[in-house]
């Protein structure tokens, strides 16, 4: 199997791009946001994932290992095939991604092309113990871990997160960001008991 390759872009299309390696071109296919990023005549080093098939043999490419551990965990929900899940990887950078799941904000997946409000909830209902337990900054050269927090282990009580979480949403947040957003003002209120009222002001500084 290839798990890497190293060339010279020899051609971009909209979902794929030629790898010039020793006059051998390898096609691979990628996110659009990762596409958007090459130059023809530039050197690249893609992680690769190879999917053979009895009629095809087809290449994957990511710009990190973190990207390429989302591809694999992303098609491994039912309903979520490699152009499913580049279409995510298109709209979403692999931190996005973190908080979506953490936040179980649905609604961040249905961005994505052929992203359904039911598939939405499976992503999130399917990957939120698996992301938990998983260190997807393992390996990688080109990314951090995910800066979100952990509101679970926090003092706060989680009735309070969620209260407050809601009341952002009301005022026209995303889930993502206004979990984001209150978990940074959660870290940092070392046991002190808090309301809603409390948090919403810190958080909304936060989102500024």
């Amino acid at each position: 199997m290839i798990a890497r390759l190293k060339g010279i872009i020899d051609y971009i299309d909209k979902d794929n791009v030629i790898i010039d390696i020793n006059g051998v071109g390898y096609q691979v296919f990628c996110s659009a946001s990762t596409i958007s990023s090459l130059q023809i005549g530039k050197e690249v080093v893609f992680d690769i994932i190879t999917v053979v098939k009895e009629d095809s043999f087809t290449l994957y490419g990511f710009a990190s290992v973190l990207d390429k551990q989302w591809f694999e965990i992303l098609t491994s929900v039912q309903g979520v095939g490699a152009k499913v899940g580049l279409a995510i990887q298109s709209v979403h950078t692999s931190d996005s991604l973190f908080t979506a799941v953490a936040s179980a904000d649905s609604s961040a997946f249905t961005q994505a092309n052929g992203v359904g409000p039911k598939l939405a909830n499976r992503i999130v209902l399917e990957l939120k113990d698996k992301v938990a337990k998983t260190n997807f900054a393992q390996n990688s050269t080109t990314r951090p871990e995910p800066n979100v927090i952990n509101i679970d282990n926090s003092s706060v009580n989680n009735s309070v997160v969620e209260d407050t979480i809601s009341a952002l949403i009301n005022l026209g947040y995303n889930r993502s960001n206004a979990f984001t957003a209150v978990g940074k003002v959660v870290k940092n209120m070392n046991g002190e008991e808090v309301s809603v009222a409390d948090i919403v002001p810190l958080a909304l500084n936060e989102l500024s």
